[in-house]
């Protein structure tokens, strides 16, 4: 009765900044496999780039609160440095772990009663939804029991006299991810470009880039929340195609 399925945890977002001590911090950052590290320049004196000592990849030089993105699908270690201050020891390392497997829910401890058929569910994550369903040709499966886990598990009875022969599964619904910041209700207007910043997380730094290519990235506002969102007019009138997105600091 116990699930073949598992579920990988969800693939994750790290940063890494660029510190004006010519420093990666964290300089040794450890992943798992489909992982996503972003290196964000916090020197406002001086241009970083993280260029990888395997020639992997190279970000090219990012400018004060510009980012550079990079998903990690494979195992292995990564050494990087800064090409500007390698020589003072600008240097990191990630180190890219494979993924780890969710175990799913079992199903034990099966009991015929005589007023239907009990059995165990087993293994659950504290705060996870999971869902109990039921089938009789292991194709149509229909939901019987669904609750958020307050423990690892509980017991179930199955009362429906009517069904001679039934499968059962339990399954975890996917963890929720953490809203990113969206931008919305674009307006061109006669003074620039505007549009609003929203689904922001009060007290956490965030940062606006803007881009000509979806390449290189420049920042062009930061701010602590202090409210989960804000209006900005871009009233640089040179760039006739700009593109724009936000991003949240750790």
């Amino acid at each position: 009765m116990s699930s073949p399925w598992l579920e990988r945890g969800q693939a994750a977002q790290f940063t890494v900044q660029m510190t004006p001590a010519w420093t990666f911090s964290p300089s040794n950052l450890q992943i798992q496999a489909s992982d996503t590290v972003t290196w964000v320049n916090m020197d406002d004196s001086d241009y970083h780039d993280s260029v990888s000592s395997q020639g992997i990849w190279d970000s090219g030089p990012v400018d004060y609160l510009g980012s550079y993105s990079l998903q990690f699908p494979v195992t292995g270690t990564f050494p990087y440095a800064d090409s500007f201050y390698d020589q003072y020891g600008m240097m990191g390392t990630i180190v890219v772990k494979p993924a780890t497997l969710i175990p799913p829910p079992l199903l034990t401890n099966a009991l015929t009663l005589a007023n239907g058929f009990q059995f165990s569910v087993t293994n659950l994550i504290v705060t996870r939804t999971n869902i109990l369903q039921a089938s009789t040709d292991l194709v149509n499966w229909t939901a019987i029991y669904t609750n958020v886990a307050t423990r690892t598990g509980y017991t179930y009875l199955d009362t429906r006299p009517a069904v001679q022969r039934r499968f059962y599964r339990a399954l975890v619904l996917p963890y929720t991810a953490v809203p990113q910041p969206l931008l919305t209700n674009a307006l061109a207007v006669t003074n620039g470009f505007q549009f609003s910043v929203t689904n922001l997380i009060v007290s956490k730094t965030n940062i606006l880039q803007a881009s000509t290519n979806l390449v290189n990235w420049t920042a062009i506002y930061t701010n602590v929340a202090t409210k989960t969102g804000y209006t900005y007019l871009d009233t640089r009138p040179a760039v006739q195609r700009r593109f724009y997105r936000a991003l949240v600091l750790p």
